[in-house]
């Protein structure tokens, strides 16, 4: 493991009017490590990721992602780096573009494929859809694919920028179970075979965690209430004053499950 941070926040605050979103947020991610964000509604999960990813500018407190202090590095160029995927992001998609163009549409940072992408471009993008195992789909129209592949879609296109950090906003949000578990294995596939991109995630439950994640970080009201290593912080004690409710956490070998 890398002793370089890619994350680094001290003392952030973001509000919205009179409405204190986030508050006191200190917090360091090494390279290579896999967090997990964990938090009920509201509790400040994607605004949290939006600052990271230099898509939203904090109120107060020092900010500092892949070695560029915000502040002295344009944030676009800064967005490049990293790879954002959100179901957020899917309305921007255009329905009439097909899985490749998807990919492809990565390397110029756009919604759509405007620029032509390169011989090289092109083979990096058979490899990204090869890793996805998507090979059969990469003609089909993004409007024609299911929710699961339209969120790899988004996986592939944040490759294809060879980011240095991955931010995951709720990939398995809208998926059935067995789309779930091919989203989860997935990002433990991603975790094996890259462990140079730093991982966070975001979940709204234990069930969609990967066996692969390292770390984790429990959000409420805007506030760290506890982070650390995953086994120390996903405790019943924790999860349950995290959603203030009596809950029993176990894992099994791979994965985590709570119940009450």
């Amino acid at each position: 493991m890398s002793t370089e941070f890619v994350v680094e926040l001290e003392n952030v605050y973001y509000s919205r009017g009179d409405h204190v979103i986030l508050r006191n947020i200190s917090w360091r991610v090494l390279t290579g490590e896999r967090w997990v964000i964990l938090g009920e509604n509201g509790s400040g999960k994607t605004t949290l990721l939006k600052i990271i990813s230099g898509y939203i500018w904090p109120s107060s407190g020092r900010v500092k992602v892949l070695g560029h202090l915000f502040g002295e590095i344009n944030l676009r160029s800064l967005r490049q780096m990293i790879g954002f995927i959100s179901p957020d992001l899917l309305p921007y998609i255009p329905s009439a573009d097909n899985f490749l163009q998807v990919i492809l549409s990565g390397k110029f940072a756009s919604f759509g494929l405007y620029d032509n992408p390169s011989p090289e471009d092109l083979d990096y993008a058979e490899k990204i859809i090869s890793f996805l195992d998507c090979s059969k789909i990469k003609n089909e129209k993004f409007k024609n694919l299911s929710r699961g592949e339209q969120q790899r879609s988004l996986i592939g296109r944040a490759l294809m920028a060879n980011p240095g950090l991955l931010l995951l906003d709720e990939p398995c949000q809208g998926l059935d179970l067995p789309s779930r578990e091919r989203m989860l294995n997935l990002i433990d596939k991603l975790s094996r075979e890259r462990p140079d991109i730093t991982i966070i995630l975001v979940v709204h439950s234990l069930e969609e965690i990967p066996a692969s994640f390292t770390n984790a970080l429990l959000l409420k009201n805007g506030e760290i209430i506890k982070s650390g290593l995953i086994d120390d912080v996903l405790t019943s004690e924790n999860i349950s004053s995290l959603f203030n409710y009596p809950l029993k956490v176990k894992r099994n070998e791979r994965r985590f499950f709570a119940y009450s």
